[in-house]
């Protein structure tokens, strides 16, 4: 008994599925929109079905057998009882004056859907003329965001019925703006009876140069007849810039900005050496605009900007193509490339004179004032050949580790401008004997510092034995005046020395002390 009654629950389960898949596997071929056509003309058969049906076709019968007529490849893979449409194209070859019936079936599935409610008439008629349209028409990619849309115009006789193919991946079947998953994104619209404009979304803007085409076919169908199709070959030509500014500012797509900045009195250099840098594309050459000629882009000759004059100035660059047919670019649009010139800052305030000191003695850094707060200082120290080339924003410490004239450089800082240096001079004097310091208390020397000549005070007490020895001393150590003397006050002359730092030696048998 157990077993019979797992045997009912089986079939049941059996039958219930089979009973789902006949219900889930239907077709309704729904009324046609239209009751008579001409032959060859595309007709809107609309159905409506359940399950997975996968591929369909339309065929047609006088009464007979079915035959397939040439349809739109598309499949159906979910569940959905709405209203769907499938194209399908007349052959030309239909029997005139013939009543048709119409039914939707399953390729894949074998689905036999329903007749529809509609018989189709295939009726005798002239065609009428094919659509007037531009042959061509061309615009450049997407490159800003309100230019997203383009419209392929349209003119019709009065009344009449368009219809618009596309031959994207094969498809010869008109674009229906009621589907917008099988249309894409394009829109048929109309302004008036007799003209009216296809409507869809651009391509973007791609870095590389792209090339893209299709061809689009309109048709015009008047009392079921419709024309043969009126070609326009559509092209989203790719935007080239001869240029790429060397510091880029802000763009949208279309217009771009870029600067550039000099510090005043500087040396000024063309703008495709310090502003932007050529593509060298073939495809494309520069107009320049500046101020001279008041922005007009007129000429090709690469503007050299002056740097005299404190400020910013606006030079204007247009991608220019050599052939229209290969690159596009907003020519109504020129780039915009600022040139600024900043003020440089004046030298900062440093020692006026030497600073001195002793080989081997301790030193400390070195001190300079800046003229502003929106200043920094920058230091430059000699290196091993003497040169000041070694910079830092720390002020060095000299070195005293061997005698000679040494140059520090400072200068100010403001932004990218910097000063001219202010020298900054360190002597480093060779090593002496040790001092006395009793004797140097029995000295004065003085005036300090001095022009001309300086005056050398000794005590009375400190000549009674011996004579003094007075050597006036270089910043190298050379000893560059001498004289003895008994006399408690010498004049040394310094006129035709050079300025500089020096030391006063007095020794006074074997004591000595310097000034």
């Amino acid at each position: 008994m157990k077993y019979c009654c797992l045997l009912f629950v089986c079939i049941g389960f059996l039958r219930s599925l089979l009973s789902q898949a006949q219900t889930t596997a239907s077709i309704t071929t729904l009324p046609l929109e239209v009751s008579a056509v001409c032959p060859g003309s595309v007709v809107k058969v609309p159905f409506t079905y359940t399950g997975k049906v996968g591929k369909v076709a339309v065929q047609i019968s006088t009464g007979s057998s079915f035959t397939s007529i040439y349809t739109e490849p598309y499949s159906y893979s979910y569940s959905t009882d709405n209203k769907n449409s499938i194209y399908a194209r007349t052959p030309d070859s239909v029997s005139s004056s013939q009543t048709y019936q119409v039914r939707v079936v399953g390729i894949d599935s074998s689905i036999v859907g329903s007749v529809s409610p509609t018989l189709l008439t295939i009726k005798l008629g002239n065609k009428p003329p094919k659509p007037i349209v531009d042959s061509l028409y061309w615009m450049c990619k997407r490159v800003r965001a309100n230019g997203y849309l383009t419209q392929l115009r349209f003119t019709v006789l009065p009344n009449a019925k368009v219809k618009v193919y596309r031959d994207t991946n094969g498809l010869d079947f008109p674009i229906d703006s009621n589907d917008e998953y099988r249309s894409n994104g394009h829109t048929l619209s109309y302004r008036s009876a007799t003209s009216g404009y296809l409507e869809f979304w651009n391509g973007y803007y791609l870095p590389s140069c792209e090339f893209y085409e299709t061809n689009y076919y309109f048709t015009q169908t008047i009392d079921g007849c419709e024309s043969d199709k009126a070609r326009t070959i559509y092209q989203e030509l790719c935007r080239e810039e001869a240029f790429s500014f060397d510091e880029f500012v802000y763009g949208d797509g279309s217009l771009t900005y870029g600067r550039t900045r000099y510090c005043q009195g500087d040396i000024a250099l063309p703008l495709n050496k310090k502003g932007y840098t050529p593509t060298n594309s073939p495809n494309v050459y520069l107009l320049f605009g500046s101020p001279e000629t008041s922005g007009v882009t007129s000429t090709t000759t690469i503007p050299t900007p002056r740097t005299d004059k404190l400020g910013s100035v606006e030079y204007t660059l247009l991608s220019v193509p050599n052939d229209r047919s290969k690159v596009c670019t907003f020519y109504t649009i020129p780039s915009k490339l600022s040139v600024i010139v900043d003020p440089r800052p004046t030298s900062p305030i440093g020692p006026l004179l030497p600073v001195t000191y002793y080989q081997n003695q301790a030193a400390i850094a070195l001190t300079a004032a800046t003229s502003s707060t929106a200043t920094t200082l920058r230091w430059y120290r000699p290196d091993a050949t003497g040169v000041s080339s070694l910079t830092s924003t720390t002020a060095p410490v000299p070195l005293t580790d061997k005698p000679g004239s040494f140059t520090y450089l400072v200068s100010q800082v403001q932004g990218n401008c910097e000063s001219p240096p202010y020298p900054i001079t360190v002597n480093v004097l060779a090593p002496l004997a040790v001092e006395d310091s009793a004797l140097a208390e029995q000295m004065t020397v003085y005036p300090v510092p001095t022009a001309a000549s300086v005056t050398v005070d000794l005590s009375v007490v400190l000549l009674r034995a011996k004579p003094a020895l007075l050597d006036l001393i270089d910043a190298s150590g050379r000893v560059v005046w001498q004289q003895e003397t008994k006399e408690s006050r010498t004049t040394v002359p310094l006129q035709q020395l050079p300025t500089g730092t020096y030391g006063l030696r007095v020794k006074v048998g074997d004591k000595q002390a310097v000034k």
